[in-house]
């Protein structure tokens, strides 16, 4: 089975759970994007890093 990646912009996870994502700094449009974990719990997305949550916005998921 093929893990596709998915815009957040169109689709979130149907379920809680712990997901793979692309990040990207918030207001930098130039900055790389970072391939890490998170956690997606009731329609909100945590990082293990919390002070990092504001500087990035997740653009992309898939299922682990």
């Amino acid at each position: 089975m093929t893990r596709v990646w998915r815009l957040c912009a169109i689709e979130l996870p149907e379920c809680d759970g712990i997901y793979e994502v692309r990040l990207s700094k918030r207001n930098d449009l130039l900055s790389p994007e970072i391939e890490t974990i998170m956690e997606f719990k009731n329609g909100d997305w945590y990082l293990r890093v919390p002070e990092w949550i504001n500087e990035y916005k997740v653009h992309a998921w898939r299922q682990r």
